[in-house]
């Protein structure tokens, strides 16, 4: 039990600081928060570790979408959406990282495949910025009304990666 509330806790924590830089930002921001281990389909105890993957929405590659696995294979990040297209794409299952082909150790893969992993959404989340500066927090309210406030908000899609396998994509 104590080796599970570590890990939630170092993930939250993790996703705290991936996501500082992006909530800075003054206006609304969606994100998609990846975690998890890279592992194969055709040999679930081979790890993918020290490789790098490549965050692929509807065939395009996403700027920042880049993360290299830890020596055991963990992968952590968080990729601002640019588009309600990508957010849509996310959600219906159409995310993939992809690896190199090489990744599960077959000499070749299919020609028009990739090796890649589906991003699977496991979660959704909406956070209401707080104001974003001193005048905000100081402007007066008008009998307490703050419904013409227009504050922020980062919605978060938390996603967990499938094993590896070729997919086309």
């Amino acid at each position: 039990m104590a080796a599970n509330n570590k890990s939630l806790l170092s993930a939250g924590t993790l996703y705290c600081f991936l996501l500082l830089p992006l909530a800075a930002q003054a206006k609304d921001t969606t994100i998609v928060v990846i975690g998890g281990q890279a592992r194969c389909k055709s040999d679930p105890s081979r790890i993918i570790s020290d490789t790098t993957l490549k965050l692929v929405i509807d065939k395009d590659e996403i700027p920042g979408g880049t993360v290299m696995t830890t020596s055991t294979g963990q992968v952590a990040m968080a990729v601002k959406l640019r588009s309600q297209e990508e957010v849509t794409s996310v959600t219906k299952g159409k995310a993939y990282l992809v690896a190199p082909p090489h990744a599960c150790g077959a000499p070749s893969i299919p020609q028009g495949t990739v090796m890649a992993a589906r991003v699977i959404v496991t979660a959704e989340q909406t956070i209401i910025s707080p104001a974003t500066n001193i005048s905000d927090a100081a402007r007066p309210r008008i009998n307490g009304d703050t419904s013409s406030e227009l504050k922020p908000t980062i919605k978060l899609y938390i996603s967990t990666l499938e094993c590896l396998v070729c997919h086309t994509i």
